[in-house]
């Protein structure tokens, strides 16, 4: 299947990082890694929520199975914001996903095959 997913092109990351949102403290973006709660009480991933713990091999990642659905995660002004931070749309052939909803996939990065990355400027 196809994933489409925001992710930065060095690190393979998205926008939140363990439970920590890009913009809300870049330092923490770059730095926490404990994979649980943050003490600042930034909000849980997502993913936690599908995934049901609140540890997440560092190799699970999540997207969307349209386009659609990602803008529904992500609205245009938020898009902006992103692009402004280096991240990138990707779309993503997952042969195995782990979870699959109607707005969201549970994926290995590992595994998946870039298929093709565009700017998030539009």
């Amino acid at each position: 299947m196809i994933v489409y997913r925001i992710e930065h092109p060095k690190s393979k990351n998205g926008p939140w990082r363990h439970t920590v949102w890009v913009t809300d403290n870049p330092k923490d973006y770059n730095e926490f890694s404990n994979g649980t709660t943050h003490t600042s009480g930034f909000q849980f991933h997502p993913l936690f929520q599908l995934w049901g713990s609140s540890f997440i091999p560092p190799d699970i990642k999540c997207g969307c199975p349209s386009i659609e659905a990602l803008k529904q995660w992500f609205p245009k002004t938020v898009r902006q914001v992103l692009h402004k931070h280096g991240f990138k749309l990707v779309a993503l052939s997952v042969q195995s996903p782990e979870v699959v909803t109607e707005n969201q996939v549970v994926f290995n990065r590992e595994s998946a095959i870039l298929l093709s990355m565009k700017t998030l400027r539009n």
